[in-house]
């Protein structure tokens, strides 16, 4: 994603796993991206709610990305690639070399037994090491509910009180590693079932090396339109023992009505009543139109230890956990149709404490015609100067027959006040047939005192309708950077 120019060096670290096997959105994996970012808030996941992006066409995708604006800059590890017709496993492969780490091999699997078990896992192998993550086993029930054992994804408050738990202490040995999860992973049990027509509600239990959780929750329908969410839950950093546990009480609202949502979440720590933190939200969609709007607080006296909208502030407003006053959030996000076929949006959200503040923004316009165009522009400013920074990006696409087309991304930033880096990719796609692409390129990377040129190759290929692969291979044509060159083989196969 960094070659490509979508997203900042921060980012890209987070991300990287998932740009060899990235999170497929039709098959309900938008959950995962909660892991990454708690505070975004929620996106489809059920077969209901992705029904009406079937069967994934390119206009549908775009519509997609309309609906949810704050998922554009995330575009290189979503995948829209699915079968016309239902699978009972998938199983995806990839070996990835880049030029700063070891070979690596990763593959996932999702196995469907019937209507009745889904599991489901994804292992990386790196050197001496190995990791097994988002292992699960999922039983549906019938009407007594739905059974999840292993890792699962809860996000009940949209990061409030939960979404961030620290990383664990990194064990030793191929054995240790294997066993973890990752950090922001719930791993244990989650329940989930249906108390009649209007209610639904769920339990869980929470446990890593470093915390432990447990509570329930329950959403209650209040007729057509208005639901009420409530709950309890304790939670513990193990190495701090009774002293680092706290115990919360949850309550919600969220309200429909027409083309509008609006929500608001609270909870409680029993260990201080006045410590009150608070999140709000409202939405409106229509057409290609809509806004998002939300706020939120942390108060200085609240623990806040696994709140992800704590560990937010923290992190963009100075890049540690030095907070001395409430932590809160503004963000506002807008998209407008400026012509039947030219597409804007624009986002901006502020953090701020006693003394520190950070904002992030950014503005987009997007078109399709003679040619699809996309420019974004994006920033992040705090107190805390040498965090700033600045970044422009615009790819243009043009299809010059079916078989044929064009592409070329650029980014240009800059960190500090000072130029940084400038990139750029020139794509030719070529379809010898429906069931093959051939895409050689070439790419440009300039930074402060460096310069290279790279050429590459990607080739796709259908095998069979449930089958198919991906092979990316790049060389650097200098050698400013040593041991540039890169390989990144992909196969999925369904049946």
């Amino acid at each position: 994603m960094l070659r490509e120019g979508t997203l900042d060096s921060a980012t890209w670290n987070m991300v990287r796993p998932y740009y060899d096997q990235p999170i497929t959105a039709p098959l309900g994996e938008l959950k995962y991206i909660t892991e990454l970012f708690p505070t975004m808030g929620s996106f489809p996941v059920s077969a209901e709610e992705l029904a009406a992006y079937e069967p994934w066409s390119k206009r549908e995708v775009d519509r997609f990305f309309n609906d949810y604006p704050e998922l554009i800059n995330l575009k290189p590890i979503l995948s829209f690639q699915t079968t016309r017709q239902p699978a009972h496993a998938r199983i995806g492969c990839a070996l990835t070399r880049y030029n700063d780490s070891l070979p690596m091999v990763s593959s996932q699997f999702s196995c469907f037994m019937g209507s009745t078990i889904i599991a489901r896992g994804e292992a990386r192998f790196l050197g001496n090491s190995a990791q097994w993550r988002r292992r699960s086993a999922s039983a549906r029930m019938g009407a007594a509910g739905t059974l999840t054992v292993g890792n699962f994804s809860l996000n009940t408050d949209r990061g409030l009180l939960y979404g961030y738990f620290p990383a664990s202490t990194p064990d030793t040995g191929p054995a240790p590693d294997w066993r973890r999860a990752g950090a922001n992973t719930w791993d244990g049990v989650l329940y989930e079932f249906n108390a009649g027509s209007h209610a639904r509600g769920e339990v869980f239990y929470h446990s890593r090396a470093s915390e432990t959780a447990y509570g329930a929750r329950s959403v209650i329908g209040l007729g057509k339109n208005l639901r009420f969410i409530a709950g309890a839950s304790r939670a513990a950093l193990s190495a701090s023992g009774a002293s680092g546990a706290a115990s919360y009480a949850h309550a919600g609202l969220t309200v429909n009505a027409h083309s509008w949502e609006a929500g608001i979440s609270t909870g409680l720590d029993r260990a201080d009543y006045s410590a009150i933190p608070v999140s709000a939200y409202i939405k409106h969609a229509c057409a290609d139109a809509g806004i998002d709007a939300s706020y939120s607080k942390i108060p200085a006296s609240y623990k806040g230890q696994f709140s992800a909208i704590r560990d937010a502030c923290s992190k963009k407003i100075d890049n540690n956990d030095s907070l001395r006053g409430d932590a809160s959030v503004v963000s506002l996000q807008c998209r407008l149709p400026l012509r039947s076929n030219v597409r804007s949006s624009c986002g901006l959200s502020y953090y701020y404490t006693t003394g520190k503040a950070a904002s992030e923004g950014f503005a987009m316009i997007s078109g399709e015609g003679w040619m699809d165009y996309e420019a974004r522009y994006s920033y992040r400013m705090s107190t805390l100067r040498l965090l700033d920074n600045h970044g422009i990006t615009a790819f243009v696409v043009r299809r010059f027959s079916r078989r044929f087309s064009g592409r070329m991304h650029c980014r240009s930033t800059a960190s500090g006040g000072s130029f940084q880096s400038v990139s750029a990719r020139l794509t030719a796609e070529i379809s010898p047939s429906p069931q093959s692409e051939i895409s050689p390129f070439i790419a440009s990377y300039t930074g402060i005192g460096k310069r290279e040129i790279s050429l590459g190759v990607t080739r796709k290929q259908h095998f069979f309708e449930r089958t198919w692969s991906e092979v990316t291979m790049e060389i650097p044509v200098f050698t400013t950077f040593q041991d540039h060159w890169m390989i990144n083989a992909k196969a999925y196969f369904c049946f």
